[in-house]
């Protein structure tokens, strides 16, 4: 907030590194949310992990939800960037009232509702339903912001679509992945979660009122709505948007899987979880740095998706065989690091540490997956709104993932051939681009050399 007052005297204009600042505050402000809202409803859920699942899939499908919307006004959105302003001045003014919203609605539900309801299993799917419209409203705010502030870019220069998506991404992604670490270690413990759920909207509405107030700074080629003619090629359309589907499918089976293994060697608290989540959101937000930066060099980027998406898979599997030496770490850490806040701080690193031996690779390159889809789409003569289309399915795809993996996957296949599963999946859509739309696998790995 203060970065952003002192900006705001000294621009004469807005830029893109500024939004992209002001994207990285963002991502940062919307991972607090999340992480609160699971500690929160945990106190109504009455379960940790219930809460955590229930929440992310809640998350997720408010994201959907709010990518899709945002496809649609595409058409209706003159000024993308004071709609992405006035959007997170909402989110921010949910987040300030969210605490005297929930004691209320919690309170009453307690007095009054579970009196009325005869069983547990109506007093559970009330419970589902109350958390749901809790923060369903935000999430589908939060899901808006991605496509709009996208469409500032494509208007501005529609050449560098996949540059500016790919790094809109990553700075998205790193605040994501620095709010899962500011909230967990430093902002709970040291003020409380209804301060830091304040924090969090002081956040957004800082944004708003940087962007609101600042309207007359930015370029007049934004108030100018550009439609981008889509080319009829309906077939890489429709496998495009089924690799971002089953490539969120099995990242998120991929995550759920790492999690649960690596609870197992570091245990199930709450900082093991959200380091285990910064580490698996990290590797995301380089995977797309990676792209941005090599963007120059990827003279196919459908072939070098199919690519990525094998060595996706052939990464997750092969993190099998160093999961089984964590158990040796672990146990040698536990047994000479020194029993004091000087040994804890080592043990966190070397958790942290361990997490991203585990999942860096794969996520890496299922950070590339993104960014690369756009690239294609934009050389396949894209609209705007195909960005907001391909992260609605995208995160459709995750949140089935995590159903699929929960509920079904645990129960048939267990952890091992769950992620072989995983594997299975993005190897076969690596194959599949090869086979149906009859590109090279070849050109895919010239950039890497480079």
């Amino acid at each position: 907030s203060i970065i952003l007052c002192y900006l705001f005297k000294r621009l004469k204009v807005i830029n893109k590194k500024i939004i992209y600042l002001i994207f990285f505050l963002s991502g940062l402000s919307g991972l607090i949310y999340e992480l609160l809202w699971s500690r929160y409803l945990k106190n109504f859920l009455g379960h940790s992990a219930y809460a955590q699942s229930l929440v992310l899939c809640i998350f997720m499908g408010g994201m959907a939800i709010g990518s899709y919307l945002a496809s649609k006004l595409s058409s209706k959105i003159k000024k993308p960037l004071i709609i992405y302003g006035i959007i997170e001045g909402i989110i921010g003014c949910f987040a300030l009232s969210f605490h005297y919203i929930f004691n209320y609605i919690t309170s009453i539900s307690y007095n009054y509702v579970f009196n009325w309801i005869e069983n547990s299993f109506g007093i559970i799917v009330y419970k589902i339903i109350i958390s749901s419209l809790i923060i369903t409203p935000q999430t589908i705010l939060l899901g808006m912001t991605f496509p709009i502030i996208s469409y500032f870019f494509v208007r501005d220069n529609y050449e560098d679509t996949g540059k500016n998506v790919a790094l809109l991404y990553f700075f998205n992604s790193i605040g994501a992945a620095f709010g899962v670490f500011v909230t967990g270690f430093y902002f709970v413990e040291n003020f409380g979660m209804p301060l830091t759920m304040i924090i969090g909207g002081i956040i957004n509405l800082s944004i708003f009122f940087f962007v609101v107030f600042n309207s007359k700074k930015m370029k007049s080629s934004e108030s100018v709505f550009v439609k981008t003619v889509e080319r009829e090629n309906k077939k890489i359309f429709m496998v495009l948007y089924l690799i971002a589907f089953f490539t969120a499918f099995s990242s998120f089976i991929y995550e759920i899987v790492w999690i649960r293994m690596l609870s197992l060697v570091l245990g199930s608290s709450t900082h093991n979880f959200e380091i285990m989540l910064c580490a698996f959101i990290t590797g995301l937000a380089f995977g797309g740095l990676y792209i941005r930066l090599k963007a120059g060099s990827i003279k196919n980027p459908l072939s070098y998706l199919s690519g990525v998406q094998i060595l996706m898979g052939i990464s997750a599997i092969s993190t099998l065989p160093f999961y089984n030496i964590t158990f040796n770490i672990i146990s040698y850490l536990i047994n000479n690091l020194p029993k004091n806040d000087f040994g804890y701080y080592l043990y966190n690193l070397s958790s942290h540490l361990i997490s991203f031996a585990i999942m860096l690779p794969a996520t890496f390159f299922a950070g590339m997956t993104f960014p690369l889809i756009i690239f294609v789409m934009k050389q396949e003569g894209m609209g705007e709104k195909s960005i907001g289309n391909v992260l609605a399915i995208n995160t459709l795809g995750g949140i089935l993932g995590i159903i699929f993996a929960v509920h079904i996957g645990f129960p048939y296949f267990g952890l091992k051939n769950l992620l072989f599963l995983g594997s299975a999946i993005d190897i076969a859509l690596g194959l599949g681009i090869i086979l149906i739309l009859n590109v090279s696998l070849k050109p895919a790995f010239s950039p890497c050399r480079s």
